[in-house]
């Protein structure tokens, strides 16, 4: 009996690969920059300035 198995060319393989490995590098890169806000200091909080003017100062 002779081998009836057909060997998949390399570069089909390596686009398969490609194919996968490409989104879901993406995906992991978003979910580590999502996953490192979590553990940062929030951040200050926001002053508010309340502008002079001369109404407010007569008061």
């Amino acid at each position: 009996m002779e081998n009836q198995y057909k060997k998949t060319p390399a570069i089909v393989v390596a686009l398969a690969w490609l194919l996968v490995a490409l989104p879901w590098a993406w995906g992991v890169t978003q979910l580590w920059k999502n996953a490192r806000k979590l553990f940062q200091a929030p951040p200050p909080p926001a002053v508010s300035v309340v502008p002079s003017t001369p109404a407010a100062r007569s008061k």
